[in-house]
């Protein structure tokens, strides 16, 4: 694997992912009969997410990858927008100490999303009622 391109400050670790990156891009690549490239959702997420991290650069990624900038600048793009729609659909909440509850005998829960959003701290009775609310 030819990485002559990369900058000469980046670091050991930024290397290694890259060369991890195009191994994967390697297994995952998948050619239609007239030579269109496909990835699965979950790759085209991790290398969005390696560049909102900002440790590489698109070009980098490009280059290793051997598609076009444009291409992940579009599933960038694609996934910023999934993410705006998703935060639409949430529903703002404000947090308000109950001054009849400052026992702190109550069991406390958490709750985790699929997508890795953590809810904790709030007691059985108050998560029951923004669920009934509809505000989770």
């Amino acid at each position: 694997m030819n990485l002559n391109f990369i900058k000469p400050k980046t670091s050991t670790e930024e290397i290694e992912k890259l060369k991890e990156i195009a191994e994967e891009a390697q297994r995952l690549r998948k050619v239609s009969p007239n030579g269109i490239n496909s990835w699965p959702d979950e790759f085209k997420n991790k290398i969005v997410k390696e560049l909102m991290e900002g440790k590489l650069s698109t070009k980098e990624i490009s280059r290793v990858i051997k598609i076009p900038k444009t291409t992940i600048f579009g599933w960038k793009n694609k996934i910023k927008k999934e993410r705006q729609e998703i935060n639409k659909s949430f529903k703002e909440l404000k947090v308000v100490e109950d001054q009849e509850r400052k026992s702190t005998t109550s069991k406390t829960l958490k709750i985790i999303s699929k997508k890795g959003y953590e809810i904790f701290g709030l007691d059985e009775e108050v998560i029951i009622k923004l669920f009934k609310e509809g505000l989770l």
